[in-house]
């Protein structure tokens, strides 16, 4: 939009104005900023005495908070509120969160000061265009923040007041036309930003847990696009110090919520979760402030702008590498101030389209990911703290359902932990915050803490595993057992290892068989996080005899790796590690290396690159 449009506005014949767009009608924010001709937007002014220092401002509640209508023939209230809400700000939803805002100066050491106090209002406009010309147009103006125009002045001068009483609405800001077309097929509806259900990308994967649910805190700091979360803009003049308060009270904040799958993650399943996760405490039931401060310096007038902010939190339903299902929940958080110089208001106004409907993060990026018992799983307790030796007998009435069991250790340590025959494979979990908190006469009592933090395990199905992790006395943990068959009597064996396995601790040790062929042998196994190990146990096919040995090589594709080659002992302390050989790259290598007939080594590979989901493991054997 040209200059020459913007002087164009303010005759009468409305009909003249020429932009640049085609037929239709649209929604259009002309920015923050703007004072009323109406006499009620003065608030009233402040006199103070030479070097005194004058404070003046006002909160906004939902009584003060009144937008204004102009509305037309063709564009009613309902329809200029509702084309209004769904693409630039829910206004009605804003106007129930009171808003503070106050401004300070000094009066000179040989003059008073007249500080006078007046409402700005962010307007927005429906317009018709017709052949480029503007040919109906509807006003609404909500509520902003406030202005104050400060005048110093000789005791018995007279001051010019005509720029307080204005025959003719202003904007002080730079004024904006940021413009969205109004589909013509579509029926406006009042918006509803707290329940949303859209087709969320669920085409990134994390790595690399195991199939269950999560959840995630994504950091703070997220707003809308389109300044839809915008509280209002401060306009500071030179030696004024501005202020913008928000009291978040109780009951006046929602949250925002997305989903891809309504039915498996409504808005209070997800709630539900993210209380499981992170214990959370919504704003709806809690009070909240904060404030904004900025003094413009004696060269030049600035303008402060105030957003609500918002955390975001996923859950995901987390299936075999990919994410099957997730819902965005986006909990009110405090706020966010931009300060800048201010525009000048003679500025050109330029066309600009809407942003696509988002969200930006203007705060720290967080990946905080936290494991969540889906509640239709079982919860099992081993009531007391297991010993050095022990062996529980899985429930059959849950055999054929997956379960999770709680329990606890009387001795920090390192534990063996697999099931009866090395099948199923277990995953292990810390219950998150759980620490001192649920021993009662030495008997474990279960608080309820469904957070849980991955340790080790996998979920592959016919793998046979066990687990080697350290635990430590008071701290409640849970075991994974996957569904399993109702004709199996399974047990889960307990073992404190007194040996030097400590090297292979939160690990899972995998065990590999078929080594009886000679040639390549493959196996794919579900890799840790960079940094942490993952195992492989294997017995060299022979008889033993301390002599007779085979030739072997091992490698990684597609993953570097830093490994290590044990022997396997077992005395009576348990088992034992005897270091063999180190390996600085284990990619593609093919470095041969001779092992005794009959004898079970340990392969830990310090995973340093993720490629992809798996990690693969070679290995083969020269008769």
């Amino acid at each position: 939009m040209s200059l020459s449009i913007k002087e164009l506005y303010y005759t009468k014949d409305k009909s003249i104005n020429n932009v640049n767009l085609a037929d239709g009608n649209y929604v259009v924010n002309r920015g923050d900023g703007w004072i009323l001709s109406r006499q009620n937007q003065n608030l009233g002014g402040n006199i103070s005495n030479n070097g005194c220092t004058a404070i003046v401002g006002d909160l906004r509640i939902r009584e003060t908070a009144t937008p204004y209508y102009y509305p037309t023939a063709s564009f009613n209230e309902e329809y200029i509120r509702n084309n209004v809400q769904n693409v630039f700000a829910n206004f009605t939803e804003a106007s129930e969160i009171p808003i503070g805002f106050e401004f300070s100066k000094t009066a000179p050491s040989n003059k008073s000061l007249y500080m006078y106090l007046q409402y700005t209002y962010i307007r927005y406009e429906i317009i018709k265009v017709l052949q480029n010309t503007v040919i109906e147009r509807a006003v609404l103006y909500v509520p902003s923040l406030g202005y104050v125009k400060s005048i110093e002045f000789n005791s018995g001068e007279q001051i010019d007041k005509n720029f307080y009483f204005t025959s003719e609405d202003k904007c002080i800001l730079n004024e904006k036309f940021i413009y969205k077309k109004i589909a013509e097929t579509t029926t406006a509806k009042e918006s509803n930003d707290s329940n949303n259900t859209t087709n969320l990308n669920t085409s990134q994967t994390i790595l690399p847990y195991p199939n269950g649910l999560y959840v995630i805190n994504k950091g703070d700091g997220y707003m809308r696009t389109n300044d839809k979360d915008l509280i209002g803009t401060l306009l500071i003049e030179t030696n004024t110090s501005g202020s913008i308060i928000q009291p978040r009270l109780r009951n006046t904040t929602r949250p925002l919520f997305n989903t891809s799958n309504p039915t498996l993650f409504s808005q209070e399943y997800t709630e539900a979760r993210l209380n499981d996760a992170f214990n959370i405490q919504l704003f709806n039931t809690s009070t909240a402030l904060f404030k904004f401060v900025e003094e413009a310096p004696d060269n030049k007038n600035i303008s402060m702008k105030a957003y609500n902010t918002y955390e975001k939190y996923e859950l995901i339903n987390y299936q075999d590498g990919n994410i099957a299902d997730k819902a965005e929940y986006y909990l009110p958080s405090l706020g966010k101030c931009e300060v800048s110089d201010a525009p000048s208001p003679q500025a050109p106004v330029v066309e600009t389209p809407v942003d696509q409907d988002g969200f930006i993060q203007t705060g720290p990026n967080e990946n905080i990911i936290v494991g969540v018992i889906n509640p239709s799983e079982n919860i099992e307790e081993i009531s007391t703290p297991i010993p050095d030796d022990y062996t529980y007998n899985i429930p059959t009435s849950i055999q054929n359902n997956a379960c999770y069991v709680l329990f606890t250790v009387n001795t920090t340590g390192v534990y063996k932990i697999n099931a009866q025959n090395n099948l199923p494979p277990l995953i292990i979990y810390e219950s998150i915050g759980s620490d001192n908190m649920n021993i009662q006469s030495n008997t474990l009592s279960n608080n309820n803490i469904k957070a849980i933090n991955y340790i080790t395990g996998t979920d592959s199905a016919n793998a046979e595993s066990y687990l080697i992790v350290s635990l430590i006395k008071n701290k409640n943990y849970y075991i994974r057992i996957p569904q399993i068959s109702s004709s199996t009597t399974n047990q889960l064996i307990f073992k404190r290892e007194l040996g030097n396995i400590s090297d292979l601790a939160n690990s899972t040790v995998n065990i590999l068989d078929n080594l009886n062929t000679s040639g390549t042998h493959y196996y794919t196994r579900q890799s840790p996080d960079v940094g942490n190990y993952i195992s492989y146990q294997l017995t060299i096919p022979g008889d033993f005899n301390n002599i007779a040995s085979s030739i072997f090589s091992f490698r990684t594709r597609n993953n570097q790796g830093i490994g290590t080659l044990y022997r396997l002992t077992e005395s009576i302390n348990g088992y034992n590690l005897i270091t063999i050989k180190n390996y600085s790259d284990l990619l593609n290598n093919v470095e041969p290396i001779s092992l005794l007939n009959g004898a079970t080594y340990i392969f830990r590979v310090k995973v340093t690159e993720l490629n992809n989901y798996n990690i693969i493991f070679d290995a083969y054997r020269n008769s």
